[in-house]
């Protein structure tokens, strides 16, 4: 965000960042609340957490510190707009396979998750 050299990227950048600092505890929240999860028809139990396990562990909002490095690499506003994109799409892809393990209750929070993660993501295109 500091290094970025259009105004109107250093503002999106700052706003998606406060964004996703909410989002991180909104779904802290939600974790807490999981109660029994019900598997896929297609996945065994071990299979289902590994893959939960490595969805959380390669995200950089959760468990990804590759992010850090990355971030170094980014050289003009266009990589990192399109990093950030990269970054939305797989909050999308968690959110999502997340809303399957939450309470009921809790799936409507989720799925606005979902839908401002897709509004960041258009707005992000469209600075390309």
């Amino acid at each position: 965000m500091d290094r970025a050299q259009d105004q109107a990227a250093k503002n999106i950048f700052e706003y998606l960042m406060n964004e996703e600092s909410k989002h991180k505890t909104l779904f802290a929240d939600m974790l807490g609340n999981l109660g029994d999860i019900q598997l896929p028809a297609w996945s065994d139990t071990e299979e289902y957490q590994r893959y939960i396990t490595d969805l959380i562990n390669t995200h950089i909002l959760l468990g990804g510190k590759w992010g850090d490095s990355l971030q170094d690499k980014l050289e003009t506003d266009e990589d990192a707009l399109r990093f950030a994109m990269k970054f939305e799409r797989d909050t999308i892809l968690f959110f999502t396979e997340m809303e399957k393990m939450v309470p009921d209750n809790e799936k409507e929070h989720v799925q606005a998750c979902v839908n401002e993660e897709r509004s960041h993501l258009r707005k992000l295109a469209a600075m390309l």
